[in-house]
């Protein structure tokens, strides 16, 4: 009779664990989303940025200040004519209103060097779905592209962007040949971090 009490009570702490992690993730991610676009505007402001900013998606700490505020810290990448710098940021979070304040940015150092492309720093996250975007990737340039050798994908020259909680867009680049000869190629797609597929992949020959 002990063993038939003590399943339950273990199966109903596992289940509440998990509603846990899941709530947290998804406090992350809108605390992610709400600070995106103020660090946007400080590193384009602060560091100079004109070009594309991205702020690498899961790679962040969260810690708690107050009952009402939590600071992110987290880091990115920003687009120069010599490649990817890298940079760090911190934000803090309202819990209550949403609203986001003390947005701070500094250069990472040491950063890539000049035309080395930066590369997110998240194996775990933006690694799976660069990872499970390539078979799609592969199969369109094949079909759209005429590709008559194998895809060659730069593994050093891609990059993750936020899009909304559940998913990120995944840019990348790579070579192949056809019947004209050696083409480069570059390609995006959607990727949902929650079940693991991709979707609306396209590949455009450069």
């Amino acid at each position: 009779m002990k063993r038939l009490r003590i399943v339950p009570l273990a199966f109903a702490a596992m289940v509440a664990l998990s509603g846990t992690a899941h709530a947290q993730k998804d406090r992350n991610d809108a605390m992610f989303q709400a600070c995106q676009p103020a660090v946007t505007k400080a590193v384009q402001r602060q560091l100079g940025a004109k070009q594309r900013v991205q702020l690498f998606y899961g790679d962040w700490t969260v810690e708690f200040v107050s009952n009402a505020e939590e600071r992110m810290r987290g880091g990115g990448q920003y687009e120069t004519n010599n490649g990817f710098r890298q940079f760090t940021f911190q934000c803090l979070w309202n819990i209550r209103n949403g609203s986001v304040t003390d947005v701070r940015v500094a250069e990472k150092k040491p950063g890539p060097q000049p035309g080395k492309p930066g590369k997110p720093q998240n194996p775990q996250g933006d690694r799976a779905a660069y990872e499970a975007c390539k078979p799609g990737a592969n199969r369109a340039v094949q079909r759209e592209l005429g590709a008559t050798s194998p895809v060659r994908f730069n593994d050093k020259a891609w990059n993750v962007e936020f899009v909304n909680m559940a998913e990120v867009r995944v840019r990348g680049r790579g070579e192949y040949t056809a019947r004209r000869g050696p083409s480069n190629f570059s390609f995006v797609c959607l990727y949902n971090v929650r079940d693991g597929r991709t979707s609306d992949i396209r590949v455009v020959r450069r």
